[in-house]
């Protein structure tokens, strides 16, 4: 996969929307679980809504669902609310004026509301949108590792991922899930199984895949990747 000899057009530069959860929270309560938790503590910082001496965000389900999570229906957005609910990771008010108003009120309280942003996983939702949470999420750390490849110039520009170290990796993820989400991206041309005998594979060499290595990484290791590719423009 020789992307380093490659004339690297613009949607190099373009960098997919990504959405991401807490490692320790989405083991135990799951990927979405702990999605939707992240985007409603961001939501909840920057609030100056104040309830019972609270700070909160509101939305109704179908636009929280359309505008924040397109990959997850609003009925199972729903339920997975009142879940999170049960278990005390967010608060549900009901704060509106009329009866007839569908709006949720939801608060994030501490310790959840820092632990929101550690340890990052993300992935990208053009991807989860199409196929699922895991499979957004394992094709985004295959585009990571490449990366890393890329501005190392390391070649052979691929990367194994092997079912049972990534449930390891990403524990709230099963080793069959994993399984079943590489077998989905491959038949979906997402990505390249490069080895008979062993789970190695690449992406294909377009440059909207390459474009989209840059999902999920730091603005800072995006330009440094930017300026080697220029670097490596300059030398072809």
């Amino acid at each position: 996969m020789a992307i380093i000899k490659q004339q690297v057009a613009k949607p190099f530069l373009k960098r997919p929307v990504a959405h991401g959860f807490p490692r320790a929270i989405a083991k135990v309560y799951g990927a979405k679980a702990a999605t939707v938790l992240r985007h409603l503590a961001h939501k909840v910082r920057k609030s100056t809504k104040e309830r019972d001496g609270k700070r909160w965000t509101y939305n109704p389900l179908t636009e929280l669902s359309k505008k924040s999570f397109p990959y997850i229906p609003p009925s199972t957005l729903g339920v997975l609310l009142k879940e999170m609910e049960a278990v005390k990771l967010i608060e549900i008010g009901k704060f509106n004026k009329w009866a007839h108003d569908r709006t949720q009120w939801f608060h994030v309280p501490q310790p959840y509301l820092d632990d929101a942003e550690k340890d990052l996983i993300m992935f990208d939702v053009k991807v989860a949108v199409a196929h699922g949470l895991p499979e957004a999420v394992l094709i985004t750390n295959l585009r990571y590792f490449l990366t890393s490849k890329v501005l190392k110039k390391k070649p052979p520009y691929e990367h194994e991922m092997s079912p049972t170290a990534l449930a390891t990796l990403l524990p709230m993820f099963s080793k069959q899930t994993i399984k079943r989400a590489l077998t989905t991206l491959k038949k979906a041309g997402l990505i390249i199984k490069v080895s008979k005998t062993k789970p190695i594979y690449t992406l294909p060499t377009t440059d909207e895949d390459i474009g989209s290595f840059l999902v999920g990484m730091s603005p800072k290791l995006v330009d440094e990747v930017q300026n080697e590719t220029g670097k490596v423009q300059n030398e072809t």
